[in-house]
């Protein structure tokens, strides 16, 4: 999980901008969390926050507004894969980015993909079951 302060920094986007991502739709909604009584608030995004915004950026110096950015994005396709179980070590974490990488070759060029592994499991056999979530964007 990532901070707003933490997304703008790395992806050089404004804060209006990011602000404007938020009320389109494109950034989801932050988890919120208490610091304790008197402490304020914590909003954090999921990592793959970056790598949207980063999309968006590259979408909007190529001409396109943003309207038509969140157009594109709603458009896009959640694609939720189970991937099948492979024997490796748990602590052998390039096990499960080459799975990723493995789903990301399922989907052929015409589309931007983005997404992330949203969990490992380790199974009574030692093997791990990876999820990833990707989002297919249709390329212009």
């Amino acid at each position: 999980m990532v901070t707003a302060n933490e997304i703008i920094k790395a992806t050089g986007v404004s804060y209006a901008m990011f602000t404007r991502l938020k009320q389109l739709g494109i950034v989801p909604r932050p988890q919120v969390r208490g610091l304790g009584k008197n402490k304020g608030l914590l909003y954090s995004y999921p990592d793959e926050v970056k790598d949207i915004v980063t999309w968006v950026l590259k979408e909007h110096r190529c001409g396109s507004t943003l309207l038509e950015i969140a157009d594109r994005w709603r458009r896009g396709e959640v694609v939720e894969e189970e991937l099948a179980t492979t024997k490796a070590n748990p602590d052998q974490l390039h096990w499960a980015t080459d799975l990723y990488a493995e789903a990301l070759g399922r989907h052929p060029g015409e589309y931007d993909i983005y997404g992330n592994i949203e969990s490992t499991q380790e199974q009574d056999d030692g093997s791990l079951v990876v999820t990833v979530k990707l989002r297919k964007i249709p390329r212009k």
